[in-house]
């Protein structure tokens, strides 16, 4: 029996960004396309801060309990489930749920980014400095009910670059689907059309570093200050201006909200929606530890890490590090009194690292050039 059904499992409201990045046009074409959004039941509070973001396309659903979800995966069609489920106390049921029913689930290992190796002594120090008492005995109790009742294992992974080939999950996994980062697709689209700016600049590719709603989502302290972030940051996109005579443009995350709070950046222009283009068309990319690098590295646009005082002693410090060794970029502390480096060694890129880190983390060597969703669609109606 042919599949006929795909049902995407969210705990976080899910956005029309989402709508996107998930592939639901496409899917459309060839399956049934259901979108099981369990926020409301599974993290309540964080659903009555961030509802009004969820776009109610068709096939949306907004989960309420366990019968409300029963009621929708109970019928003869055959479906894939794609998870997109934390690890919540009612991810596991859910999981299981979906295993009674025969209910396939594919796991989607893309937008990974360099996760530095830490020592046992290190990983306890930043598991209490990035958390809350309460939320630290949270994360234990969920952490040792996992290891007594481990979650049914997926039967299908989606996988970009071959760093996703760490992920415990795919131990004994058939059905491995090479594809690539969504941001692949993005960069497919963009990279044939013409420049959209005639004078040269920099982007930087914003985190919301302050506001995010991931920090309430997966309970974590904020890795940095409003007041300190942002006067740090203001005073080096001055500076730097100043010395290389490029205007810095922020790329925008696309869940901030710097309508509501425009003070921020000193009021200078935030763009949303824009960033690929906004990095292909760049002179250099200024970042921390963004996902959104690896358009910088599939149009090879020079780097420049930035640290903070208050970064330095944050749990994000050993990723920001991490990515500008990979890279070979230079990081500096924007806190600190040192000059910036040269333009000259600012704008060299390093060609061997660029493809490694593509290989690793956005497109493994050798897989087509096609949407992702295209390839997952065409393995799921051939091979299943």
């Amino acid at each position: 029996m042919a599949v006929t059904d795909i049902i995407i499992l969210t705990e976080s409201p899910f956005s029309r960004r989402d709508y996107d990045r998930f592939g639901v046009e496409l899917l459309s074409k060839r399956f049934q396309v259901s979108i099981l959004d369990c926020t409301r039941w599974l993290k309540p509070e964080f659903w009555d801060k961030y509802q009004e973001t969820a776009y109610r396309c068709p096939g949306y659903v907004s989960v309420t309990d366990l019968g409300s979800l029963i009621g929708h995966i109970h019928n003869p069609v055959k479906a894939i489930a794609i998870d997109y489920l934390g690890s919540c106390a009612g991810s596991k049921r859910i999981r299981k749920e979906f295993k009674d029913c025969n209910i396939s689930r594919a796991i989607v290992l893309h937008g990974l980014i360099p996760t530095p190796t830490i020592r046992w002594p290190d990983k306890v120090g930043l598991f209490i400095s990035s958390n809350t008492p309460l939320s630290m005995l949270k994360k234990i109790h969920r952490r040792n009910k996992q290891i007594l009742s481990p979650d049914p294992a997926p039967e299908i992974a989606l996988l970009a670059g071959t760093a996703g080939l760490k992920d415990k999950r795919l131990h004994g996994l058939v059905h491995r689907i090479w594809a690539h980062s969504f941001d692949f697709d993005i960069y497919l689209e963009n990279k044939g059309q013409a420049s959209t700016s005639v004078a040269p600049y920099a982007v930087f590719l914003d985190e919301d570093m302050v506001h995010h709603s991931d920090y309430t989502h997966l309970e974590i302290k904020l890795p940095a200050t409003e007041e300190a972030y942002y006067t740090s940051m203001n005073s080096f996109f001055q500076k730097f201006e100043h010395e290389f005579g490029i205007p810095v443009k922020v790329a925008a995350h696309p869940r901030s909200r710097y309508d509501l709070r425009p003070q921020l950046w000193n009021r200078r222009t935030t763009i949303y929606g824009k960033t690929a283009q906004l990095v292909r068309d760049a002179t250099i990319v200024l970042c921390h530890q963004s996902t959104s690098v690896s358009f910088a590295v599939m149009w090879r646009k020079p780097l420049l890490y930035l640290t903070t005082n208050e970064l330095m002693s944050s749990y994000l410090q050993p990723r920001i590090a991490l990515g500008s060794t990979l890279l070979r970029a230079h990081l500096i502390n924007i806190d600190g009194h040192n000059g910036l480096p040269a333009i000259e060694s600012l704008l060299a890129v390093d060609e061997g690292a660029y493809a490694k880190y593509t290989d690793e983390y956005i497109k493994r060597t050798g897989t087509p050039n096609f949407p992702a969703w295209h390839i997952f669609s065409e393995y799921i109606q051939n091979s299943l």
